[in-house]
């Protein structure tokens, strides 16, 4: 199946071995035929006829709804069997909107002001959905808080890339809290939400073992963050911190932390 509302199909003329015959000048046109042109059409008809050019032509295919149209080319040939193909089109279920961390304050001596907000096309299922060239507008949504806003240099409209996603940058105003962003598709009937937390200055440090209870010579991770005063993770990159252990040993200290 295909996402975008026009594809290309290739008719190749080939031999019983599958090898491309580029003799085929005086076979005369391909007829590529759709049984349902209401979900997909050859270049906004039932069917179309080319000519072949070194043993192939390529037709536009038009997706006009969801389901599945069986495509078949034929050639006034007796010695040249017909082949038909199944084409089915499907439309995203969802868009799935993702903010890569927090952001501070813009007030902040620390931490990141700015984060990647993405939205993925979904199906069914909550996996990506690749739709080429689809609009998505970002705006946040109604009473969805001031304490971030969209980055006023980017535009707020973008086309999404094959893999169905598109990114924008949000920046953190003068003020905590949490924020919520909206993004709504063009010509799908979808939309995604997601909220961006602002954080203020790192308060102090968090520091959590995978688990409270461990064997003797056996082992658990922790994991440290830099938190706010509320309790917030505060996003900042590449600051040593230095883990100790007053009855044990610690591996791979000091390390320096990551976002994500």
């Amino acid at each position: 199946g295909f996402g975008s509302s026009t594809s290309t199909e290739l008719v190749e003329a080939a031999d019983e071995f599958g090898n491309v015959n580029q003799s085929t000048g005086s076979l005369g046109q391909v007829t590529l035929t759709s049984d349902t042109p209401s979900v997909v059409d050859i270049g906004g008809s039932a069917s179309a006829s080319q000519s072949l050019t070194n043993g192939n032509t390529t037709f536009n295919i038009d997706a006009n709804g969801t389901g599945t149209a069986t495509l078949e080319a034929t050639i006034a040939n007796a010695n040249i069997s017909n082949q038909s193909l199944d084409v089915t089109v499907a439309k995203p279920s969802g868009i799935q909107l993702t903010p890569a961390h927090n952001v501070v304050t813009s007030s902040a001596s620390d931490g990141q002001n700015q984060a990647t907000l993405e939205a993925q096309f979904v199906d069914a299922n909550g996996d990506a959905f690749g739709v080429t060239g689809e609009n998505i507008t970002f705006a946040k949504a109604p009473a969805g808080g001031d304490a971030a806003v969209l980055n006023q240099s980017d535009t707020n409209t973008k086309s999404t890339g094959p893999n169905g996603n598109v990114t924008i940058q949000v920046n953190g105003t003068d003020v905590t809290g949490d924020t919520s962003f909206i993004a709504v598709a063009e010509n799908f009937s979808v939309q995604g939400t997601a909220t961006v937390t602002t954080t203020g200055p790192a308060d102090s440090i968090s520091v959590t073992p995978e688990s409270n209870s461990v064997t003797a010579n056996g082992s658990t991770n922790v994991t440290v963050e830099f938190v706010d005063a509320e309790g917030r993770n505060v996003p900042i990159v590449s600051e040593t911190v230095q883990l100790s252990a007053d009855n044990g040993a610690v591996t791979d200290s000091p390390n320096q932390t990551a976002l994500g």
